[in-house]
């Protein structure tokens, strides 16, 4: 599910991802093994829902070539579009990673998530597959982290723009991030939640932190 994994002491991989410190990955051919699962055509792949909370959610996938997305969301009373996060000046573009924020949510809400991968009209079927996905309760407290942050570059020393990154922390709910023009990266941990986004996770030293 995740391209690298780090195994090292959760406090201490925390105060790493936080302050930056060795946060320049290299990207190397397990990256581009994302673009190498798709098929023909501009199907979706490697679908993933991430950054879950109560009132938000975000959804990523990958084509094999460029592509536009969109999504639509249904709670059985509206329908709502939303353009990917990078196209937020209404200019939709095509790209090969996909990254869209879905915000104003109900807590609580099963929600009917339909992914639209190039045609709007969506004749194939294949190309825009439908998910049903739930939010979290509300949660009381707060995770008192600063957010963690980082670079990425590609193998001939560039930044990597529109790359995506996923971060879980031990048994904890995937969060993710995309990175900008310049290869950054910030992921919040404000949306950190069990597994079943229940309650706050409890950090240990032996936690796994997987990138």
């Amino acid at each position: 599910m995740y391209r690298k994994e780090k195994r090292i002491p959760t406090i201490l991989a925390l105060f790493i991802l936080i302050f930056g410190i060795g946060g320049v990955v290299l990207l190397n051919q397990t990256t581009h093994q994302i673009d190498s699962k798709a098929t023909s055509g501009i199907r979706p792949e490697d679908v993933h829902f991430t950054n879950i909370s109560d009132s938000s959610l975000t959804v990523t996938w990958f084509t094999n070539t460029p592509a536009t997305g969109t999504l639509t969301v249904n709670d059985n009373v509206r329908n709502v579009s939303y353009p990917e996060d990078a196209d937020s000046d209404n200019i939709i573009r095509p790209r090969t990673a996909h990254f869209v924020t879905v915000k104003n949510l109900k807590e609580n809400t099963s929600y009917q998530v339909k992914i639209i991968s190039g045609d709007p009209s969506c004749k194939i079927s294949v190309n825009c597959p439908s998910f049903v996905q739930k939010t979290a309760n509300r949660i009381a407290t707060s995770v008192s982290l600063p957010a963690a942050r980082g670079s990425i570059i590609s193998e001939d020393s560039k930044p990597a723009t529109d790359a995506i990154v996923y971060l879980s922390v031990g048994k904890s709910s995937p969060l993710s991030g995309k990175t900008d023009s310049l290869g950054l990266w910030v992921i919040p941990f404000s949306n950190l939640r069990t597994g079943d986004f229940l309650t706050r996770p409890n950090l240990a030293d032996n936690d796994i932190v997987q990138i």
